[in-house]
């Protein structure tokens, strides 16, 4: 309601004041206003833009899995960090069931339960996941979410009970990898995201060394 008052303002006011140039940049102001508020709106709702998949998939991919595999869980990424910025507050510090409360309903019950099959996907990430504190867990799941996400948003034909089920299963294989390098290694200190991308070395690793 406030973007569309200031435009109504705008078309009226700025052409008789300042002239149609003026007014033509103020009522670009007002788009990229609208835009960022609207992106604020469904980061909070989990939903991640074409564009910032895109971009999260060829860092993932151009990524080197000889660095990556050998050195400390990488830095969180510049796209991670925006995301998880715009969300509330709230949503990364309330108790954990509130958290599963805003993910589908699918994503929900592979997390908790493992209803659909493999019952095992994930299953030492959901076991480490299942023992944070509250408020890490919904940090965490925030995570798990945006990752969904941005495979759903990658248009390779991902329903949402097998994004998550991808998802799990290369945070799972990235914590495994860790915790063989440094046995302390723990979801209290390393995001899901950066787990994400430690597995997804891992599976183009093994894709190299067989040679496709």
């Amino acid at each position: 309601e406030r973007v569309l008052a200031d435009c109504c303002r705008a078309s009226t006011e700025l052409v008789e004041e300042d002239g149609l140039h003026n007014a033509l940049s103020a009522m670009d102001a007002l788009a990229d206003d609208a835009l960022g508020e609207r992106e604020d709106r469904h980061a909070a709702r989990g939903y991640v833009s074409r564009a910032d998949a895109i971009a999260f998939t060829r860092l993932v991919e151009r990524e080197s899995p000889g660095e990556l595999l050998s050195g400390p869980p990488p830095p969180r990424d510049a796209i991670t960090r925006a995301y998880l910025q715009r969300l509330p507050a709230t949503e990364t510090s309330r108790a954990a069931p509130s958290r599963t409360r805003a993910l589908p309903r699918a994503l929900a019950e592979v997390i908790e339960t493992a209803v659909t099959p493999p019952a095992d996907v994930g299953r030492s990430l959901r076991g480490a996941l299942a023992r944070l504190p509250d408020a890490r867990r919904a940090a965490r799941e925030a995570e798990l979410l945006l990752l969904a996400n941005v495979l759903l948003a990658s248009d390779r034909g991902y329903t949402h009970v097998r994004a998550i089920e991808e998802v799990l299963r290369l945070c799972a294989r990235g914590l495994e990898h860790l915790r063989a390098r440094a046995p302390d290694a723990s979801l209290e200190d390393v995001g899901c995201d950066q787990l994400y991308r430690v597995g997804h070395a891992l599976t183009r690793a093994a894709k190299q060394l067989r040679g496709g």
